[in-house]
């Protein structure tokens, strides 16, 4: 059976604030969170999940700062499958993929006019 912890526990487990949390089972968003009394508890293994997550992808204006890019190319990259969403976020690996390409095609440029 999946243990329950209070929102204050999972706010300490996933990094979020108790607020945000109190914000996503008001809209569902916490598959069998629920009240137990007057208190609203989560599933830990849901906690544990959402770190994982968040630990293994970054948000969108993140994922620019780190590439050095508008948060516009972060989008095309999104919509043309070059990165990969987990929600609304992006995963790192996608992420250092699509730095790695991005500096391969700078270089692919930088050396074709120089050749030029």
């Amino acid at each position: 059976m999946n243990e329950l912890v209070s929102l204050i526990e999972a706010a300490e487990i996933t990094g979020l604030s108790r607020v945000w949390l109190y914000n996503l089972y008001r809209r569902g968003r916490i598959p069998g969170a629920g009240k137990v009394g007057s208190v609203v508890a989560v599933p830990r293994e849901w906690a544990e999940a959402e770190r994982r997550r968040r630990a293994e992808s970054v948000t969108i204006a993140e994922a620019a700062r780190l590439a050095g890019v508008p948060v516009s190319s972060i989008h095309a990259a999104i919509h043309h499958g070059t990165l990969t969403q987990d929600g609304a976020r992006i995963t790192r690996e996608s992420l250092k993929n699509y730095i790695a390409g991005h500096k391969n095609n700078n270089k692919n440029s930088h050396n074709f006019g120089k050749n030029a």
